[in-house]
């Protein structure tokens, strides 16, 4: 099998092509430094990229692009927004809770409802 090489040179990467390495069955001795990265068989480089098993010239549906739940920086409707949230937030916050909210209240006339409250 050809080798092929991946960098730069960094505890990451080394860590990320040995446990691919060790994964795949292979002694960690083939993760081996170079100038500027690590040489490695290609196999354990397209395991440690996570494109191992993909066929040149076959065509792969596009990953889904909806965020996962890790990825999602928005607070979940049951956690209370900070503070500084938006009005939007707290809105929100306060309707899921069973208040009503008029649109005439402020952010901070929200804030004070749902403190009060809790």
């Amino acid at each position: 099998m050809a080798n092929a090489t991946y960098g730069p040179r960094s505890k990451h990467n080394a860590t990320l092509l040995v446990q691919a390495a060790r994964d795949l069955g292979f002694p960690t001795s083939v993760v081996k430094t170079t100038r500027g990265g690590y040489t490695v068989p290609q196999e354990v480089l397209d395991a440690a990229l996570g494109v191992e098993g993909i066929e040149e010239g076959v065509f792969y549906p596009a990953p889904d692009e909806n965020p996962s739940e890790e990825q999602n920086d928005a607070p979940a409707e049951d956690e209370k927004p900070r503070g500084n949230a938006s009005h939007a937030a707290w809105a929100d916050y306060a309707k899921s809770r069973g208040f009503e909210i008029t649109e005439e209240m402020s952010r901070d006339d929200i804030k004070n409802l749902v403190n009060e409250e809790e």
